[in-house]
């Protein structure tokens, strides 16, 4: 049980679904308690997974930490979505940078847990 008055951040952390189950893995063992939802979406409509932690401000270097650790980016080649000709033999490649984290922060006013 988290005490209400020690909850007064409340970040929202919109990772890959690749690289999610590290870094939840990684948040248990911290210490950190949080709520994820599964959701897809971009221009590539890969699987993305939006984590909600509820913290203390003075742990949030911590967790950016842990973050950074977890969801580096990296570079991948991903088939183009225009039509081509079956003579053309292969199917055109564009390079995207995927992973990495985006991270929303918003104090918290009021922290209340029902049991």
């Amino acid at each position: 049980m988290i005490s209400p008055g020690s909850v007064n951040q409340l970040l929202v952390i919109i990772v890959s679904g690749l690289q999610a189950d590290k870094l939840m893995k990684q948040l248990t063992q911290q210490g950190f308690y949080f709520t994820k939802i599964d959701s897809s979406g971009g221009m590539l409509q890969e699987s993305m997974v939006c984590l909600l932690v509820g913290l203390n401000n003075q742990r949030v270097a911590e967790l950016l930490d842990l973050i950074c650790e977890c969801c580096q980016s990296y570079r991948q080649y991903i088939p183009t979505q225009m039509s081509i000709s079956p003579d053309y033999g292969h199917v055109p490649m564009i390079e995207a940078q995927v992973g990495g984290a985006t991270i929303f922060s918003m104090n918290v006013e009021r922290f209340e847990q029902i049991l």
